[in-house]
């Protein structure tokens, strides 16, 4: 009998850690299928191709697009859209960026004065960081209530003049929130109430 029982201990030790190890492969999987991508992440792969046209190109404004998932509690997106100047084309170029990959771009004629240039050294500040900031700070959730054209947080930047913007947007109370951080020194700058 106590040979018996000992190895069926041996036979359930060895099948928790197969289940154990099995587990862990399966959320190293999960990770590495997720296409989810921050602010910066997504720059660089617009910027990237830009400069494949124009060696001179640089950001004018990007965004997060909605993916109908409450996605964004970690500061990535999957779906990501910016405008890009190129200024040795006096062009512009709208990119989306899906799944970590260029998937739309549309050239438009004539350098943009409505939209100052945001260089890279600038953006020290990310989307992951700002979003804890966000929830941590003012309690902001995740938007997708009925009254929302979006789910989860999104993430805009913008420069007006010499101020870098890095905007949250989510629900609080009900309402569309957007929280304001300066992207170069993550500095909370305000936030704005939509009811």
């Amino acid at each position: 009998m106590g040979k018996i029982l000992k190895h069926m201990i041996f036979i359930l030790v060895i099948g928790f850690f197969l289940l154990f190890f099995s587990r862990i492969e399966l959320f190293t999987d999960a990770e590495e299928t997720d296409k989810s991508i921050t602010l910066l992440k997504a720059y660089q792969l617009g910027l990237e191709y830009a400069r494949e046209i124009d060696r001179q190109a640089e950001l004018l404004h990007i965004n997060s697009v909605d993916d109908d998932k409450k996605s964004g509690m970690n500061g990535k997106k999957e779906n990501w859209q910016m405008l890009i100047v190129l200024p040795n084309k006096d062009k512009r170029i709208g990119i989306t960026i899906e799944n970590q990959k260029v998937t739309r771009t549309q050239m438009l004629d004539g350098v943009s004065l409505s939209y100052f240039i945001i260089r890279e050294n600038e953006m020290k500040f990310n989307s992951d960081e700002a979003v804890k900031k966000a929830i941590n700070d003012f309690s902001l959730e995740p938007g997708g209530k009925d009254n929302y054209l979006f789910n989860g947080y999104h993430f805009k930047l913008i420069k007006d003049k010499d101020i870098l913007f890095l905007t949250v947007v989510g629900d609080k109370n009900d309402n569309q929130m957007e929280v304001h951080f300066h992207a170069t020194t993550g500095k909370y700058l305000g936030r704005t109430e939509h009811h």
